[in-house]
């Protein structure tokens, strides 16, 4: 999927499933647009979350955000769960 918008568009459209950030399924699992199907074996952010940036020096933007990245109160908030 090219975004995270297409990947919630696909799903409320019955065309596929897979993990959605607690925050962003929120209003169509309210709508009963979306449903919460329970797994084995939940799921670990460090198997499915990775980010990345351009081999140059990192700039004082990018050292602030990978600091805050390992927040788990900005875990929780971005994508709700700790």
């Amino acid at each position: 999927m090219p975004s995270m918008q297409a990947k919630i568009a696909a799903q409320v459209r019955g065309l596929g499933c897979g993990y959605l950030p607690l925050t962003m399924a929120a209003p169509y699992l309210a709508q009963g647009l979306l449903v919460v199907c329970e797994t084995d074996e939940g799921m670990s952010l460090t198997e499915h979350v990775a980010y990345a940036w351009r081999a140059e020096p990192p700039g004082e933007a990018r050292k602030w955000w990978l600091q805050k990245l390992k927040s788990p109160r900005l875990c929780e908030s971005l994508l709700g769960m700790g």
